[in-house]
């Protein structure tokens, strides 16, 4: 990680297939990303100190890289290979020389084999041309606004999905609600029409019942009534049982004195009518 000397509130990060530059007003996510699924993995990164824009890429198979992030494209535009071995470091660097004054600008990279290579830089990557620090400052608030404006999108889209899935919730809620209530209202005729199936059919029950114990009576004290007479009523089984109420009483039957008087009665009608009571052999 690095800061940019031309425009300090860019930081530069490198990393695996990847570089990308970070803003200090927006850290959630870079301005600028690259990643490249060609070549080698990056290990060090350096700014150009003379060309606004410019970065200076080391990577594992030993080759130095000069990156432009104002290049829409996932390749360097100049590549040279340093040592063969693997990059671990890259710095630049900027020196007066006292006797002609002139300032000269150097790259210095080291690889894993403890080497260390200093090269003095071409004079089409140490020379700036006119404007070009403007060029890359408008290019990297255009990149901010835009990431900026992405990000409200996204915001906006995450409220409106957030709010759309509160009414659906709330919908739901509702829908909820009414199946309930429906259910409820069903629960209630299901229990009403229970109860009413349940009454009628008690009713009949207990028509039924009363009726068998009706009959059931009534045979019971006339079997008991043809065998002990009068009696018979000290002859039932549980006498604690509500008989009473299930009779329907029949007509009293004759004693035995009422049925002699019967007879003497048919007797005489028949003298008088000069019948004979002795039968003919």
């Amino acid at each position: 990680m690095t800061r940019s000397p031309h425009l300090p509130h860019l930081t530069l990060t490198v990393g695996g297939y990847s570089w990308a530059i970070w803003t200090e007003s927006q850290l959630a996510t870079p301005i600028i990303y690259h990643y490249t699924e060609k070549g080698d993995l990056f290990t060090s990164a350096a700014w150009s100190l003379t060309q606004p824009g410019v970065i200076l890429m080391a990577d594992e198979a030993g080759k130095l890289q000069a990156w432009d992030i104002r290049c829409q494209r996932s390749e360097p535009f100049q590549s040279q290979d340093i040592t063969g071995n693997p990059l671990n470091h890259v710095s630049a660097y900027e020196h007066w020389e006292p006797e002609s004054g002139a300032k000269k600008h150097f790259v210095s990279a080291a690889d894993d084999e403890g080497s260390v290579v200093l090269l003095e830089l071409p004079k089409h990557l140490r020379e700036c041309e006119v404007g070009r620090l403007d060029a890359v400052l408008d290019f990297t608030e255009a990149a901010i606004h835009r990431q900026k404006e992405r990000l409200r999108r996204e915001k906006t889209t995450e409220e409106e999905e957030a709010a759309k899935l509160a009414k659906d919730s709330l919908a739901k809620d509702e829908d909820i609600d009414a199946l309930e209530e429906k259910q409820a209202e069903n629960w209630g005729r299901d229990l009403q029409l229970a109860t009413e199936t349940t009454a009628a059919a008690k009713k009949v029950g207990d028509d039924l019942e009363k009726e068998y114990l009706k009959v059931y009576f009534q045979r019971e004290k006339a079997v008991l009534e043809n065998v002990f007479g009068e009696d018979w009523r000290r002859f039932v089984a549980m006498p604690e049982l509500p008989r009473k109420k299930y009779y329907v009483e029949p007509k009293r039957r004759d004693s035995s004195e009422d049925r002699r008087k019967a007879k003497e009665l048919a007797l005489k009608a028949r003298r008088k009518k000069g019948a004979s009571i002795f039968r003919k052999y």
